[in-house]
């Protein structure tokens, strides 16, 4: 299946703009060579009601401006890079659209359901993928050798860094610092889930290295060539540090040298 070039923006909810304090509402997602313009919206206010609180806002209103927007994208279909920029600036009735941001397609409905999911959900519980990670070759190796000099006592475990922008968490098996503090993740892959997980990663990687909190390293473990193909595209497009499984020598050799600096 060939790759196309796509582009999405965060639909929010800002009541205040001077304020800057948004809930993510739902995700517009454009890929031209499709002819592809649509938005996933949540059903509830849920995620305004968590990020704003209860009784906040008109509960029917938020509804109803929700379903208008919708109506919009329908009526006003991008089709051109200049178009959806246009209609990103475009304001209407406290909703706002983040900058675009590219993303690469391979079907348009489940990538648009899968940045939706990373994004908006606010419950998206992957236990079963946090055991498998923790069962990778990649997180054994690593806790192995951290285990042992010159690492000992200057490797933190199992760091959780809040994200307030978007009401989420990331969470690392590994962390150190040189002069910055740096987060290792190794993390596994399965075909079906792989463009949300790599999405959501490149979203709160990016977020902590342009606030200057944190630098990420992801360690991809995929289950098969697919699952690799979209991580690893996804982290190449959105500029993510990642360290293939069979670098893993060199990575620890690197990171024995900067924990000295």
């Amino acid at each position: 299946m060939t790759a196309r070039k796509g582009l999405y923006s965060i639909i929010q909810y800002c009541p205040d703009i001077s304020r800057l304090e948004v809930a993510n509402i739902g995700v517009l997602l454009f890929v031209p060579e499709d002819h592809f313009f649509e938005a996933k919206m949540s059903r509830s206010n849920n995620r305004a009601r968590k990020v704003f609180g209860k009784g906040s806002f008109d509960n029917s209103w938020l509804k109803r401006t929700k379903a208008m927007f919708a109506e919009r994208v329908k009526a006003e279909a991008a089709s051109s890079l200049d178009e959806f920029k246009h209609f990103i600036d475009t304001r209407m009735n406290d909703i706002i659209l983040t900058a675009p941001r590219p993303v690469r397609v391979y079907e348009a409905d489940r990538t648009l359901a899968d940045l939706f999911e990373a994004i908006v959900e606010i419950e998206s519980p992957r236990r079963k993928e946090t055991a498998d990670t923790r069962r990778s070759p990649a997180f054994v190796k690593l806790e192995n050798a951290f285990e042992r000099e010159p690492f000992r006592g200057k490797i933190e475990r199992d760091r959780r860094i809040p994200i307030p922008a978007l009401h989420k968490d990331l969470n690392a098996p590994f962390a150190y610092q040189n002069g910055k503090l740096n987060l290792i993740i190794p993390r596994s892959f399965k075909s079906a889930s792989a463009v949300s997980q790599g999405s959501e990663l490149s979203v709160k990687a990016n977020y902590l290295k342009r606030v200057n909190i944190a630098e990420s390293t992801i360690i991809p473990e995929c289950e098969d060539e697919q699952a690799a193909e979209i991580v690893l595209a996804i982290f190449e497009t959105e500029r993510i540090e990642f360290v293939l499984p069979e670098q893993l020598e060199a990575f620890v050799h690197k990171v024995a040298q900067e924990i000295h600096r």
